[in-house]
Protein backbone atom coordinates (compact mmCIF):
# COMPACT_ATOMS: atom_id res chain seq x y z
CA UNK A 1 0.00 0.00 0.00
CA UNK A 2 1.68 3.15 -1.44
CA UNK A 3 1.81 6.33 1.59
CA UNK A 4 -0.42 9.49 0.25
CA UNK A 5 1.72 11.26 2.48
CA UNK A 6 2.92 14.61 0.42
CA UNK A 7 5.59 15.60 2.66
CA UNK A 8 9.07 15.03 1.46
CA UNK A 9 12.72 16.12 1.57
CA UNK A 10 14.45 16.95 -1.41
CA UNK A 11 18.43 15.90 -1.28
CA UNK A 12 20.62 17.44 -3.86
CA UNK A 13 24.57 18.65 -3.47
CA UNK A 14 27.51 19.89 -5.20
CA UNK A 15 29.67 16.80 -5.90
CA UNK A 16 30.16 17.01 -9.41
CA UNK A 17 31.66 13.45 -9.72
CA UNK A 18 29.14 11.90 -7.33
CA UNK A 19 25.79 13.74 -8.25
CA UNK A 20 22.88 13.41 -6.37
CA UNK A 21 18.92 13.62 -6.18
CA UNK A 22 16.59 11.96 -3.66
CA UNK A 23 13.18 12.07 -2.72
CA UNK A 24 12.61 10.98 1.09
CA UNK A 25 9.25 10.46 2.95
CA UNK A 26 8.57 12.48 6.08
CA UNK A 27 6.73 10.02 7.92
CA UNK A 28 6.80 10.29 11.65
CA UNK A 29 7.34 14.45 11.66
CA UNK A 30 7.37 17.16 9.39
CA UNK A 31 10.88 19.04 9.95
CA UNK A 32 14.75 18.50 8.84
CA UNK A 33 16.95 15.76 9.66
CA UNK A 34 18.92 16.90 12.99
CA UNK A 35 21.93 18.66 12.33
CA UNK A 36 23.88 16.34 14.90
CA UNK A 37 23.61 13.23 12.61
CA UNK A 38 26.44 15.03 11.22
CA UNK A 39 28.14 15.53 14.47
CA UNK A 40 26.77 18.95 14.37
CA UNK A 41 24.86 19.35 17.65
CA UNK A 42 25.30 22.96 18.37
CA UNK A 43 23.93 24.47 15.04
CA UNK A 44 20.74 26.71 16.05
CA UNK A 45 17.74 24.40 14.35
CA UNK A 46 14.51 24.74 14.71
CA UNK A 47 12.31 21.59 13.86
CA UNK A 48 8.84 23.62 13.15
CA UNK A 49 7.84 24.53 9.68
CA UNK A 50 4.60 25.81 8.76
CA UNK A 51 3.14 24.99 5.40
CA UNK A 52 5.38 25.63 2.08
CA UNK A 53 8.74 25.04 0.89
CA UNK A 54 11.85 25.28 3.00
CA UNK A 55 15.70 25.02 2.32
CA UNK A 56 18.34 23.79 4.92
CA UNK A 57 21.61 22.83 3.72
CA UNK A 58 24.18 20.66 5.85
CA UNK A 59 28.04 20.77 5.84
CA UNK A 60 31.16 19.49 7.61
CA UNK A 61 34.82 19.81 7.16
CA UNK A 62 35.14 16.01 7.56
CA UNK A 63 32.48 14.43 5.45
CA UNK A 64 31.99 14.03 1.43
CA UNK A 65 29.00 15.20 0.58
CA UNK A 66 27.38 11.96 -0.19
CA UNK A 67 28.46 10.92 2.64
CA UNK A 68 26.61 13.41 4.75
CA UNK A 69 23.54 12.76 2.36
CA UNK A 70 23.99 9.04 3.30
CA UNK A 71 23.68 9.84 7.20
CA UNK A 72 20.64 12.60 6.89
CA UNK A 73 18.77 10.14 5.24
CA UNK A 74 19.26 6.74 6.66
CA UNK A 75 16.01 6.34 8.59
CA UNK A 76 14.20 7.77 5.75
CA UNK A 77 11.94 5.71 2.98
CA UNK A 78 13.50 6.82 -0.27
CA UNK A 79 10.87 6.94 -2.67
CA UNK A 80 12.32 8.73 -5.84
CA UNK A 81 11.44 5.76 -8.20
CA UNK A 82 7.49 6.44 -6.97
CA UNK A 83 7.75 10.37 -6.03
CA UNK A 84 4.48 11.08 -8.81
CA UNK A 85 1.92 8.55 -6.68
CA UNK A 86 -0.38 10.09 -5.59
CA UNK A 87 0.62 13.36 -6.32
CA UNK A 88 -2.15 14.59 -8.47
CA UNK A 89 -3.91 11.69 -9.84
CA UNK A 90 -7.76 11.83 -10.40
CA UNK A 91 -8.09 7.78 -10.91
CA UNK A 92 -11.94 8.39 -12.83
CA UNK A 93 -10.69 10.79 -15.21
CA UNK A 94 -7.92 9.07 -15.96
CA UNK A 95 -9.80 5.73 -16.71
CA UNK A 96 -12.22 7.88 -19.10
CA UNK A 97 -9.25 9.21 -20.58
CA UNK A 98 -7.31 6.37 -21.46
CA UNK A 99 -10.45 4.23 -22.34
CA UNK A 100 -11.72 7.15 -25.04
CA UNK A 101 -7.92 7.00 -26.43
CA UNK A 102 -6.48 5.05 -29.87
CA UNK A 103 -4.20 2.22 -29.64
CA UNK A 104 -1.45 2.81 -32.00
CA UNK A 105 -0.10 -0.56 -33.85
CA UNK A 106 3.38 0.44 -34.95
CA UNK A 107 5.74 3.42 -33.81
CA UNK A 108 5.57 4.82 -36.87
CA UNK A 109 1.38 5.37 -36.97
CA UNK A 110 0.11 8.51 -36.77
CA UNK A 111 -3.83 8.73 -34.95
CA UNK A 112 -5.14 12.03 -35.35
CA UNK A 113 -7.45 11.49 -32.56
CA UNK A 114 -4.95 11.52 -30.12
CA UNK A 115 -4.12 14.78 -31.20
CA UNK A 116 -4.68 17.29 -28.48
CA UNK A 117 -5.52 19.93 -30.89
CA UNK A 118 -7.91 17.70 -32.93
CA UNK A 119 -9.54 16.71 -29.56
CA UNK A 120 -14.06 17.37 -29.86
CA UNK A 121 -14.91 19.59 -26.81
CA UNK A 122 -16.42 16.81 -25.42
CA UNK A 123 -13.42 14.83 -25.26
CA UNK A 124 -11.41 17.72 -24.04
CA UNK A 125 -13.36 17.28 -20.35
CA UNK A 126 -11.69 14.11 -20.30
CA UNK A 127 -8.61 14.51 -22.03
CA UNK A 128 -7.25 17.59 -19.98
CA UNK A 129 -3.33 18.12 -19.77
CA UNK A 130 -3.33 16.98 -16.06
CA UNK A 131 -4.72 13.68 -17.20
CA UNK A 132 -2.68 12.99 -19.83
CA UNK A 133 0.64 13.77 -17.84
CA UNK A 134 -0.58 11.17 -15.39
CA UNK A 135 -1.19 8.64 -17.01
CA UNK A 136 2.44 9.25 -18.71
CA UNK A 137 3.98 9.16 -15.71
CA UNK A 138 2.80 5.98 -14.54
CA UNK A 139 4.05 4.86 -17.71
CA UNK A 140 0.45 3.92 -19.22
CA UNK A 141 0.79 6.28 -22.65
CA UNK A 142 3.38 8.28 -24.41
CA UNK A 143 3.64 11.81 -25.18
CA UNK A 144 4.92 13.02 -28.22
CA UNK A 145 4.62 16.73 -29.51
CA UNK A 146 5.80 20.37 -29.40
CA UNK A 147 5.45 19.42 -25.18
CA UNK A 148 7.00 15.98 -24.91
CA UNK A 149 9.45 17.52 -22.70
CA UNK A 150 6.58 18.09 -19.98
CA UNK A 151 6.34 14.28 -19.43
CA UNK A 152 8.90 11.09 -19.18
CA UNK A 153 10.84 9.65 -22.22
CA UNK A 154 8.20 7.34 -24.73
CA UNK A 155 8.73 3.46 -23.42
CA UNK A 156 6.87 1.90 -26.79
CA UNK A 157 3.63 2.33 -24.97
CA UNK A 158 0.46 1.18 -27.19
CA UNK A 159 -1.52 4.71 -26.75
CA UNK A 160 0.70 7.85 -28.25
CA UNK A 161 -0.69 11.35 -27.36
CA UNK A 162 0.64 14.37 -29.04
CA UNK A 163 0.78 17.62 -27.07
CA UNK A 164 0.92 20.31 -29.51
CA UNK A 165 -0.95 22.89 -27.78
CA UNK A 166 0.08 25.51 -25.16
CA UNK A 167 0.86 24.44 -21.73
CA UNK A 168 -0.42 26.27 -18.62
CA UNK A 169 1.87 24.97 -16.13
CA UNK A 170 0.83 26.65 -13.36
CA UNK A 171 -2.18 24.56 -13.42
CA UNK A 172 0.10 21.65 -13.23
CA UNK A 173 2.26 22.65 -10.27
CA UNK A 174 1.52 22.52 -6.39
CA UNK A 175 -0.49 25.42 -5.70
CA UNK A 176 0.31 26.29 -8.90
CA UNK A 177 3.78 28.15 -6.92
CA UNK A 178 7.40 28.86 -8.53
CA UNK A 179 10.32 29.54 -6.51
CA UNK A 180 11.89 32.37 -8.55
CA UNK A 181 15.25 33.30 -9.14
CA UNK A 182 17.01 35.98 -9.68
CA UNK A 183 16.76 37.46 -13.37
CA UNK A 184 20.20 36.77 -15.44
CA UNK A 185 21.27 37.48 -18.75
CA UNK A 186 20.44 34.14 -19.33
CA UNK A 187 16.92 34.50 -18.33
CA UNK A 188 14.24 33.44 -15.69
CA UNK A 189 14.83 30.63 -13.59
CA UNK A 190 12.24 28.94 -10.95
CA UNK A 191 12.45 25.88 -9.27
CA UNK A 192 8.50 24.13 -8.74
CA UNK A 193 6.91 21.42 -7.76
CA UNK A 194 6.14 18.99 -10.47
CA UNK A 195 4.78 15.46 -10.47
CA UNK A 196 6.34 14.79 -6.55
CA UNK A 197 9.55 16.08 -8.00
CA UNK A 198 11.16 19.45 -7.49
CA UNK A 199 11.98 20.53 -10.94
CA UNK A 200 14.09 23.94 -12.11
CA UNK A 201 12.17 25.81 -15.17
CA UNK A 202 13.36 28.56 -17.66
CA UNK A 203 10.67 31.36 -19.13
CA UNK A 204 10.97 31.13 -22.61
CA UNK A 205 9.84 34.69 -24.18
CA UNK A 206 9.38 33.30 -27.98
CA UNK A 207 7.33 30.83 -26.61
CA UNK A 208 5.91 32.42 -23.60
CA UNK A 209 6.10 29.66 -21.44
CA UNK A 210 8.49 28.02 -18.52
CA UNK A 211 10.27 24.97 -20.10
CA UNK A 212 11.82 22.57 -18.12
CA UNK A 213 15.92 22.89 -17.28
CA UNK A 214 15.86 19.94 -15.45
CA UNK A 215 15.43 16.27 -16.81
CA UNK A 216 11.67 14.95 -16.70
CA UNK A 217 11.47 11.23 -16.13
CA UNK A 218 15.55 11.00 -15.08
CA UNK A 219 15.30 13.21 -11.60
CA UNK A 220 18.12 11.28 -10.27
CA UNK A 221 20.72 13.42 -12.37
CA UNK A 222 18.79 16.92 -11.71
CA UNK A 223 20.59 17.32 -8.20
CA UNK A 224 23.46 19.25 -9.27
CA UNK A 225 21.47 21.76 -11.33
CA UNK A 226 19.05 22.46 -8.30
CA UNK A 227 21.75 22.72 -5.77
CA UNK A 228 23.80 25.02 -8.26
CA UNK A 229 20.32 27.56 -8.10
CA UNK A 230 19.80 27.01 -4.39
CA UNK A 231 23.46 28.29 -3.90
CA UNK A 232 23.06 31.14 -6.48
CA UNK A 233 19.71 32.42 -5.21
CA UNK A 234 20.45 31.88 -1.58
CA UNK A 235 23.58 32.33 -0.70
CA UNK A 236 22.84 32.97 3.03
CA UNK A 237 22.46 28.92 3.77
CA UNK A 238 25.73 28.66 2.70
CA UNK A 239 27.09 31.48 3.68
CA UNK A 240 26.63 30.71 7.59
CA UNK A 241 28.37 27.54 7.62
CA UNK A 242 31.78 29.42 5.96
CA UNK A 243 31.28 32.08 9.52
CA UNK A 244 30.42 28.56 11.26
CA UNK A 245 33.52 27.05 10.53
CA UNK A 246 35.87 30.45 10.75
CA UNK A 247 34.28 30.86 14.08
CA UNK A 248 35.14 27.13 14.81
CA UNK A 249 38.69 27.62 13.50
CA UNK A 250 38.99 30.93 15.19
CA UNK A 251 38.07 28.68 18.90
CA UNK A 252 40.65 25.80 18.09
CA UNK A 253 43.00 28.19 17.35
CA UNK A 254 42.48 30.71 21.00
CA UNK A 255 42.48 27.24 22.67
CA UNK A 256 45.79 26.11 21.03
CA UNK A 257 47.26 29.16 22.65
CA UNK A 258 45.99 28.56 26.10
CA UNK A 259 47.33 25.14 26.55
CA UNK A 260 50.44 25.80 25.43
CA UNK A 261 50.57 29.32 28.10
Amino acid sequence: MESKNMDRLIVAQFEAKKPLYGVYELQTSRNFPHPRLINQPDIIYNPAMKDGTHIMSYCSNSLKSHEIADKITSKLTNITPRAHFHWSENIEPEMDCWKSLKFVDSPEEKIDDNILSKFSPEMEKKRTNQVILNLAFHGIIGVDGVNREYAPPKAEQPIVVTLDQPMELSSLLLNGEFIEGEKTAFGQEALAWYQGHLHLFKRNCERNAWLPVTTIGYEINNGLLIANFINVNFPEIINNWKNYYKKCAKYKEKLKRLTQS
